[in-house]
């Protein structure tokens, strides 16, 4: 099924000051984005148990905006080529705003007591032991399902935004500069990281939400900044001039289909292992004092995106290697960091396997956008952008469940198996080539 663009008015591609400006501008709305992901952590973890939420209900809340990520992001993709990426960034902006708000209300409400965190459910299901039972007992709760409602709209519209930014980088860059460009914009997740927990801090003395309320404002300032400053690129026409008709790229197409393998393997792989830090420092390290266990988590965790940034916006923007030759050597890097990782018995081991993680990280993320990109078509990019948002995050539905289970079986088991896979998944590279430009 396809469908028509509309007329849009357009400029030209930037000049070389103007594209700096829309770069920054562009890059300033995706920080503060990753912010948000990292913030949530940080305010709202501490404080379910005090409104009434549960571990599962937390974890299910998470999972929910992941899963209507993954269901929307391709869609966004697609519209950015009608309505513009421009228009389809400042979108998931507001939505991202409204959607952080209404949580940051939702639980405002749950600490205030004036939405219920539960409600008694009847004595047959309470005695109940099966799935009937672990169901009523999640949603029995009308604090959750306004969470839920929250979290839902979060991830429908902010899944907006990283197809808009992936679509508008494929734009306003040549071959050349590609992978350079998707490194810029990966950089923003591991500015994030560091920025969200640092802000959270910082903002909590303003109140324990005020961080969550700053978050969504900088979404409102971001969106206006892109509304401002920002170019839509030149919308791609057919060869007689008339706008062409937007196509729907598939998961499996031969194109992009390794490339979004890649990333949702490897990010699968990420979020099986980053859970696992504390538990780590303690049965791997020994540590028992619940600060030390802190401080490892958070320099570990520090490192690796440190690591990260700093070779994204140095080492990656000189690489001149092609994408799918990149991978064969990231992800074979990736296996051996968490093998080092598995046998790390001193913290300085920790801090070095997940710089390593970093670094390898870094190498991953703008080649299998970068490759991805320059596999189809100009009219297709906002397509491809939208599954290249979508395959992560099927990663992150399964990753976290996946370590946590085999780590049940030995602190190494997730470890070692998540190494053999990303090895694997590089000699997997070895067999990708290039496909041409044609639609599959």
């Amino acid at each position: 099924m396809s469908e028509q663009p509309s007329d849009v008015n357009v400029s030209p591609a930037p000049a070389s000051e103007e594209k700096r400006v829309d770069m920054t501008v562009l890059l300033f709305g995706l920080i503060t984005y990753g912010i948000g992901q990292s913030l949530l952590y940080v305010v709202l973890g501490p404080i379910i148990r005090e409104i009434g939420i549960s571990e599962m209900q937390y974890g299910f809340l998470i999972s929910a905006s992941n899963v209507a990520i993954v269901l929307t992001a391709p869609w966004w993709g697609r519209k950015s080529e009608t309505l513009g990426r421009k228009s389809v960034l400042i979108i998931g902006l507001l939505g991202y705003s409204a959607g952080y708000a209404l949580l940051a209300y939702g639980v405002q409400l749950g600490m205030d007591g004036t939405v219920a965190g539960n409600m008694g459910l009847p004595d047959s299901v309470q005695s109940s032991t099966g799935i009937m039972a672990s169901t009523a007992a999640i949603f029995a709760s009308p604090l959750f399902l306004l969470l839920l409602g929250a979290r839902l709209a979060y991830g429908a519209l902010a899944s907006a935004i990283q197809p808009a930014a992936t679509a508008y980088i494929a734009d306003t860059t040549d071959e050349a500069g590609r992978t350079k460009g998707m490194a810029l914009v990966g950089m923003t997740a591991g500015l994030g990281t560091i920025i969200g927990p640092v802000f959270g801090v910082a903002f909590t003395r303003l109140g324990q939400l005020a961080p969550m309320y700053i978050a969504a404002a900088l979404a409102v300032i971001a969106a206006i900044c892109i509304a401002k400053f920002i170019k839509e690129p030149k919308i791609h026409v057919s060869d007689d001039g008339k706008p062409k008709v937007v196509v729907r790229v598939s998961w499996f197409d031969s194109r992009v289909f390794p490339y979004l393998l890649g990333w949702a393997v490897g990010f699968m792989i990420f979020t099986a292992i980053t859970p696992l830090v504390p538990l780590l420092a303690t049965d791997q390290l020994g540590l028992t004092d619940k600060k030390d266990i802190t401080d490892v988590v958070g320099i570990s965790l520090l490192s690796m995106g440190l690591v990260n940034v700093i070779v994204l916006v140095s080492l990656m923007q000189k690489i001149k290697l092609a994408p799918h030759v990149l991978l064969r050597f990231a992800f074979i890097l990736f296996g051996l960091v968490l093998i080092l990782l598995s046998q790390a018995t001193s913290t300085w081991m920790f801090y070095l396997a997940f710089g390593g993680m970093g670094f390898a990280f870094s190498m991953v993320v703008p080649s299998l956008n970068a490759g991805a990109s320059l596999a189809v078509n100009d009219d297709e990019q906002g397509a491809v952008a939208g599954l290249l948002t979508a395959a992560p995050t099927l990663g992150m539905i399964f990753g976290p469940f996946g370590g946590t289970a085999l780590y049940q079986l030995g602190p190494n088991v997730p470890i070692v198996t998540s190494a053999i896979i990303s090895i694997l998944l590089g000699l997997y590279f070895f067999l990708v080539n290039p496909a041409a430009k044609q639609a599959a």
